[in-house]
């Protein structure tokens, strides 16, 4: 250490040029803390938020969950069209909310007036026999829906997404109800 200061007095540019490197480091990096700051406050309102996303599953799990809860207060019957008469019927308007909203059915967005009772009936819903069970199938459905990240956004990245998703449930004679696809 005492021959370090012997050399810095001697020389009394190399005692300037270690303090300079110093100052104009610290310098760089309070630029770029500063930068990054004011950057990320324009930076959330161009982000899409895939919350709606997430919405959409969680309220996918809930229908299924309450579709399982309606096949089997359907069964009081043991009839395979008393069962889908008696679970249509039975369906909320929170469920057919769920269904109807932004539906895609074989690539078309389905909008407007069009009889939603006989499309549940005829279409999305279909009932078989397997040996003495039954087959409940949901036909294959989707969402779409149009992310933006707000009206605020100078510059904003919509993006579009859409899934499809479809059920097949057996109805055994003893009344449990499994998912089968």
């Amino acid at each position: 250490m005492r021959l370090f200061w012997r050399f810095m007095m001697r020389n009394k540019r190399g005692f300037i040029f270690p303090i300079y490197i110093v100052a104009l480091t610290l310098l760089m990096c309070g630029t770029v803390i500063m930068l990054y700051l004011d950057q990320q406050k324009e930076l959330n309102s161009s982000l899409v938020s895939p919350l709606a996303v997430l919405e959409v599953r969680d309220d996918l799990e809930i229908f299924e969950m309450r579709e399982r809860e309606l096949i089997r207060d359907s069964l009081s019957d043991w009839n395979k069209n008393s069962v889908k008469a008696i679970f249509i019927s039975g369906l909320s308007d929170e469920m057919r909310e769920f269904i109807f909203s932004d539906l895609i059915w074989e690539g078309n967005l389905l909008e407007g007036d069009f009889n939603r009772d006989a499309f549940l009936e005829n279409v999305l819903y279909s009932i078989s026999e397997d040996s003495e069970d039954f087959i409940l199938k949901r036909a294959k459905i989707g969402k779409r829906l149009m992310l933006s990240s707000g009206e605020d956004a100078d510059v904003s990245f919509p993006v579009e997404f859409e899934f499809e998703f479809e059920r097949e449930y057996l109805i055994r004679e003893n009344g449990r109800v499994e998912v089968v696809a």
